[in-house]
């Protein structure tokens, strides 16, 4: 599986509905030899190093912080701390360890 960016609109083949062009979507081999048929040229998208959850202002952060177990959120905590140790985001973690 690879992150794409198609240069042209396409229609999903499993979920029937439109991919507008330069939106970023995974792509199996599937996907992408049905691209290259209909000849709709794409890039594939390289995550940059040091993307993160917790990229982000603290309400972006905050909304993606779900279906964590603890040894993730324990992990996160220690990278927000040794990063911009925002108050609202470390609270926020802490508060799902209590849970």
């Amino acid at each position: 599986m690879v992150k794409i960016k198609a240069e042209k609109n396409f229609r999903d083949r499993i979920t029937k509905k439109l991919i507008e062009a330069r939106t970023v979507v995974e792509a199996d081999e599937k996907r992408l030899e049905l691209l290259k048929k209909n000849k709709i040229k794409y890039e594939i998208v390289e995550e940059a190093k040091g993307d993160s959850i917790l990229n982000g202002n603290v309400s972006e952060v905050i909304e993606r912080l779900v279906d964590l177990d603890n040894v993730q959120v324990t992990e996160l905590i220690e990278e927000e701390k040794s990063g911009k140790a925002r108050k609202g985001v470390l609270e926020h973690l802490e508060s799902l360890l209590a849970e």
